[in-house]
């Protein structure tokens, strides 16, 4: 005998997240079917379908197969109705990420296009305030270009982006713990499960390589592009831990009354082009370029979302976001080179390596409250799925399914 219940169908969920599309479905199950990725017990995305045209908000916010679903778009492509699943799951994690964003207001300004200028402003503000307060003025330094005579990476850049890690370590370890008490309350009964351990080593093994996205069919050819993207950030992210370390030596070193190492001295900013980390970086910038060229592309020639899916403003912006990243960190670099020879391009240097610093900040401290937070909540659900053995189970193990 199936489970009673009362339905209270959220009227203003089914607004926000709803569409004329999502009207469209009449479980006709094809969704699931031609899913390459979905479990066989209970899968996605057909009882999503339902749920949100009975306004089931609370069950949603509960379901992890919003995030493991890849967005391969077979669903959309194959829906006999044009009921276009995979943009609904879209528009579920992006209502997600503002339902659990903590503080709630900053997930409503990452979902406005009205709110750009005072994100923007904010790090802005921040990188002028503490630079006059460690230079005492604003103005640019003269000779050659060394960024870090005006950010100082240890009174300036450091403070404002430790504290930023901080804050989104904060906001998520909220926002994560409520994500997984939701799930075990959805987590399948009989399930063999994995040890919490193993589970994370299998899910960044299954990251890294990219597993699920190499068995998308619609979509496959964002693959490397996104690949691209995943391995440029590790990159960057070791070269900025590196560089942000040796500066922390120098002073400690300078404070101690300690004699120099030469290899401190060698780490310091402006790297030598020929500095094995110099080189990481360039390497990890190239990649960065055109694995965010190549994303933008593919979405601009997907006409109508008929390939990718719809894309709406929280895609564009951490497109367009990382793409601001590594043009100016480029153009920072090559304006830096100039002013060996040319110092009149000084002023124009720190500005472009100013808004280098801006982008940067808005795409990571503002990492929980946008599209950009399915990187972490996409590993937790997989860690938890793999953990309670939700693609182990089978339809022999049940004695059926839950719509």
């Amino acid at each position: 005998m199936s489970d009673k219940g009362f339905i209270e169908p959220d009227l203003q969920f089914i607004s926000d997240i709803g569409s004329e599309e999502m009207k469209k479905c009449y479980q006709c199950s094809t969704c699931a079917v031609v899913c390459p990725i979905t479990p066989e017990v209970n899968p996605f995305p057909r009882k999503e379908m339902i749920w949100a045209q009975w306004g089931l908000k609370d069950r949603l916010m509960k379901d992890p197969d919003i995030f493991l679903c890849h967005n391969c778009n077979d669903c959309s492509t194959n829906c006999p109705r044009g009921g276009r699943p995979g943009d609904l799951l879209a528009a579920l994690r992006n209502y997600f990420y503002r339902a659990n964003a903590y503080p709630a207001f900053l997930g409503q300004w990452l979902a406005s296009p009205k709110y750009l200028p005072l994100l923007a402003a904010i790090p802005a503000f921040l990188l002028l305030a503490l630079s006059f307060i460690v230079n005492g003025t604003l103005s640019f330094p003269e000779g050659v270009v060394e960024y870090r005579r005006m950010f100082y990476g240890l009174f300036v850049i450091d403070p404002i982006f430790v504290g930023a890690l901080l804050f989104i370590v904060l906001s998520f370890s909220m926002s994560i713990s409520r994500f997984w008490r939701d799930m075990d309350d959805m987590a399948p009964a009989g399930a063999s499960k994995m040890p919490i351990g193993q589970a994370i080593v299998e899910t960044i093994k299954e990251i890294l390589a990219h597993k699920k996205f190499d068995e998308c069919g619609q979509a496959k050819q964002r693959t490397q592009a996104h690949k691209l993207l995943i391995y440029s950030f590790i990159i960057l992210a070791v070269v900025t831990g590196l560089v942000m370390i040796f500066e922390w030596l120098e002073i400690a070193h300078e404070k101690l009354g300690l004699e120099f190492i030469p290899v401190i001295h060698s780490m310091l900013t402006p790297l030598h082009l020929l500095n094995p980390v110099k080189i990481l970086a360039n390497i990890g910038a190239v990649m960065l370029l055109y694995g965010i060229w190549s994303a933008i592309q593919n979405r601009k020639g997907d006409k109508d979302g008929a390939k990718f899916g719809r894309m709406n403003y929280q895609d564009w912006y951490l497109l367009y976001d990382i793409l601001a990243i590594v043009v100016t960190g480029i153009g920072a670099e090559i304006l830096r080179l100039l002013s060996h020879s040319a110092e009149a391009v000084a002023p124009l240097a720190y500005i472009v390596y100013f808004l280098h610093l801006i982008a940067v900040f808005m795409l990571i401290a503002y990492l929980p409250f946008g599209k950009f937070a399915h990187i972490v909540y996409r590993t937790v659900a997989i860690i938890h799925s793999k953990h309670t053995g939700r693609y182990e189970l089978k339809a022999s193990d049940v004695r059926g399914s839950v719509a």
